[in-house]
């Protein structure tokens, strides 16, 4: 076989893995792991929403994410696209729609965690961040010349998610992103 293509080979599973592993950093304990929860992720195209944090004007996605057990959405929405080598803003969004307070409310990423707080019933809480895209550049860089992404869409495996109700603690997971590059 062609060495480029060995190498390139080897440089996309080893992209692959390092993304993976850093996107599915957080492993919630067992207990009370959520195992109920509702995939609920149609999108809307009508939505114009943007966001100007830090200077970034994208398009968002409108995942509604997911809705668990006790009645708690959570999200994770983006832009619609993205380039290489930029930054994008990533909007996390909780909702309590259940009937208890929902408190210690926590999401963590594989950029860091977002503390909530307590978040009462038919109170919805937002937390935006930033995330850098790799670009070939940086592949070349720390990889050769020979070395480049796929076509395929930037894939975010979505967050984590801890919160307690009357002392007892819950853990699920977002959904997840696919947004391809422009």
């Amino acid at each position: 076989m062609n060495k480029k293509f060995i190498v390139l080979v080897f440089v996309l599973i080893l992209i692959v893995g390092v993304i993976s592993v850093s996107l599915w950093n957080y492993q919630p304990s067992t207990d009370n792991v959520d195992s109920d929860v509702l995939e609920n992720t149609s999108q809307s195209t009508s939505n114009n929403s943007t966001n100007t944090r830090n200077g970034l004007n994208d398009q968002f996605t409108n995942h509604n994410g997911v809705t668990d057990k006790n009645n708690v959405q959570f999200s994770l929405n983006g832009p619609k696209s993205v380039s290489q080598g930029t930054n994008i803003g990533l909007k996390i969004k909780i909702t309590n729609n259940g009937d208890s307070p929902i408190t210690n409310v926590e999401s963590t990423w594989r950029g860091g965690n977002h503390d909530f707080g307590t978040i009462n019933p038919g109170e919805s809480k937002e937390f935006t961040t930033n995330s850098y895209v790799i670009s070939n550049n940086n592949i070349m860089a720390d990889f050769g010349s020979d070395s480049v992404l796929s076509n395929e869409p930037l894939f975010l495996g979505g967050f984590g998610l801890k919160y307690l109700i009357n002392g007892v603690e819950y853990n699920s997971r977002s959904n997840s992103l696919e947004i391809p590059y422009t």
